[in-house]
Parts: C-alpha cells; structure tokens; sequence
C-alpha cells in the first residue's frame, strides 16, 4: 500500500492526451494535487509544473498560465539569456531535485525527469496521461522535424520507462501510464 501523499497528473504531448483531458475533466482519475506539463502539453492544460529539455522548447508553445519550468542547470541559465520572459515562470534545475537511481535512466527525457518531480513534490500517485511513446505528432496534429521521433528512440524511451516505473513501485509510488493511441 502507497505512503499517503499526494496525487499529480503528468501531460505528455502525445496524440492521445487530446482524448485523455476531458477524462481527466469528467474526475475519471479524481482530483490531482499536482499538473505537471511536458513539452508542448503545457498549451493543452494550465499547469504547475513545465519539464522541458531546451531553449527551443520554449519557444515551440505557449504554455496556459505561468507553470514553474523545470531543465536542467545549464540549459536554464542558457534559457534565461536568450528568452528573458522565461524568467516570469520561475524554475528548478533538476540537478536540485533527489534521484532514482542513474541506472534507471530518468534524465534522459523530459517526461521521465516530470514523473521525478512529481516524486519530489510528494506524490505518490502519479497518472501520465499523453505518453504514448509512438509516432511523430502531438495531441494537436504537430510534428516538430527537429524531433527525433523513430521507432528506435521510443524504444528506448520505453525501457527508461519500464526501470524508472518498476524502481518507483518499490518506493511506494504508483505510476500508471494512461495511453490509448489510436
């Protein structure tokens, strides 16, 4: 049995966050304490929290009200030269935030380093709505060509994601992928 703490919901870009919002909207996965946003989802759902990788994912949404961005130390700094309104949401470097093990892989995707987070924040039921980790666009039809989105990369993603999904169950979280691509 879970410790009692709190409840995030983590929005990946994937296609099928478009048809997992208004189940979230309908309390399908009760009330979340946390929204924390991945990449581009920040523009689907207001949230608390925005990971992102890099600069450039800055600039590829507008995110729906003012989340707290989370990258990492030397890309923030990088951010918050080029795109001074970056400095309007407020930040937290993920080299501050307590860690799975490296084996797990967690920092190598944004939304693996949002599941950490909401780990931080105290959650211990964590619904990732939108990770689809297959195909090319997003939940509104968005392809971004600088994403190396191959059946290669999802792959490994998935592996990333099984390690950090099975050490987080052992710390008492439960992560539940919600993902239904069409």
């Amino acid at each position: 049995m879970a410790r009692p703490g709190k409840r995030a919901a983590v929005l990946c870009p994937g296609p099928s966050l478009a048809r997992a919002l208004p189940r979230l909207d309908a309390g399908e996965f009760d009330r979340r304490d946390l929204t924390i946003a991945v990449n581009r989802a920040a523009a689907a759902r207001a949230c608390d929290y925005w990971c992102i990788w890099d600069p450039e994912s800055f600039d590829d949404c507008e995110p729906m009200g003012r989340p707290t961005i989370v990258m990492d130390r030397k890309r923030w700094q990088r951010l918050a030269e080029v795109r001074p309104a970056a400095g309007r949401h407020g930040s937290i470097v993920r080299e501050d935030l307590a860690t799975p093990p490296p084996s797990t892989g967690w920092v190598s995707w944004s939304a693996t380093v949002a599941v950490v987070l909401a780990w931080n924040l105290g959650a211990t039921e964590i619904a990732v709505l939108g990770a689809d980790l297959a195909g090319r666009a997003d939940f509104d039809g968005v392809s971004l060509p600088r994403q190396r989105r191959s059946p290669e990369r999802w792959q490994r993603e998935r592996d990333c994601w099984t390690r950090l999904i099975a050490w987080m169950h052992g710390e008492g979280v439960e992560v539940t992928r919600v993902s239904d691509p069409e």
